[in-house]
This record gives C-alpha cells, structure tokens and sequence, in this order.
C-alpha cells in the first residue's frame, strides 16, 4: 500500500489541477517505459484513485533523471515546502 497523507487540505481547485497535470505526465512517460515518482513513491495510470488522495493543494517540483546516454529514465514529482 502506498504512503498516506493526511494534510489534504487547501483549494480543492487547484489539488485538481495538480492532480490532472501529474496524471498526464504519467500517461505520457508510460508510453516510453518511463518510471514516475510523486514524492518517492512510484506510480501508474492504474492508481489515479491513490495518487489523488496523497496529493496536496501545494507546489510540485518535475525533476528528470537519465541514464549515461543522455536518455531520461525516470520522472520524480517532489513537493516544495517552505514556499
């Protein structure tokens, strides 16, 4: 089971639209066999439900890892805190 979060709180507005963005990053790295991390904990286009519940109203940093050639191999999806 994944990690849960209880600090959801804030403008359930713009958790949507963090949620959809992180989404279609993920439906768009599984088409190339691209792992996506939200918080250190991987996820796929099958466990919408999960992702939604452990995101919150906040601000999310995209950071692209890649292999020796220069291929990215993995998204990870951190939240900022302190902003």
């Amino acid at each position: 089971m994944k990690k849960e979060n209880a600090k959801n709180k804030g403008n359930p507005k713009k958790k949507r639209a963090i949620y959809e963005w992180i989404m279609g990053e993920i439906r768009e790295a599984e088409k190339y066999g691209i792992l996506v991390n939200v918080e250190g904990v991987s996820y796929s286009s099958d466990e919408t439900v999960e992702l939604f519940h452990v995101l919150e109203d906040a601000v999310y940093m995209k950071e692209y890892l890649g292999d020796s050639e220069g291929r990215i191999i993995q998204i990870n999806f951190d939240k900022i805190t302190g902003v």
